[in-house]
């Protein structure tokens, strides 16, 4: 995932721990996140 608007380059950690970080974030919105189809007919 590289985003420029986020200046991670400029942080003081690496791209493991970025990673971590990412997939954190993901897990616990998908835990509180939810979504529905809706079909038009």
């Amino acid at each position: 995932m590289s985003n420029g608007y986020l200046t991670r380059e400029d942080a003081p950690i690496g791209p493991e721990t970025w990673k971590a970080l990412d997939d954190t974030m993901i897990q616990a919105a998908r835990s509180v996140l939810t979504g529905r189809r809706v079909f038009f007919t």
